[in-house]
């Protein structure tokens, strides 16, 4: 994995609300790669939120917010 700022991130996330691509993102307080379509959270431009498509074992939600500074890694699957 490459290693991106957390600019390139915020821009990223940013292009990807008409893009709609999906990506793999490892946030730094948890084991777990989410998979989904991350777009910016409209109330705060430091959060994103995530349409997953693999939501974990017994978790009923498809939505996860996060802050962006929190992501380890992402990348366009």
């Amino acid at each position: 994995m490459e290693e991106i700022s957390q600019q390139k991130i915020s821009e990223i996330i940013t292009l990807n609300r008409q893009a709609g691509e999906t990506f793999s993102i490892k946030m730094k307080d948890s084991p777990s790669v989410f998979l989904g379509i991350p777009v910016p959270a409209g109330d705060d431009p430091e959060k994103f939120i995530l349409n997953l498509l693999n939501p974990s074992p017994g978790k009923t939600g498809r939505l996860y917010e996060g802050k962006i500074e929190d992501i380890q890694f992402l990348e366009k699957v």
